[in-house]
């Protein structure tokens, strides 16, 4: 993710294997639903507006 971060800054195309980003959503995901709950993140996940907790947001 740090490789993308960098990336994005200098206007640069990350070339990172979708392997890899669907590994680092599902830790993601996973870290949300264990610091806020599952409702909490479906919400999140459904209408950013309804994300008063910033659910989505772990690191």
């Amino acid at each position: 993710m740090q490789l993308d971060d960098l990336a994005l800054s200098v206007g640069a195309h990350c070339r990172t294997p979708e392997a890899t980003f669907a590994i680092a959503v599902d830790v993601l995901v996973a870290a949300a639903r264990d610091r806020h709950g599952d409702q909490a993140v479906l919400h999140a996940l459904a209408r950013r507006e309804r994300d008063a907790l910033q659910a989505l947001r772990v690191l």
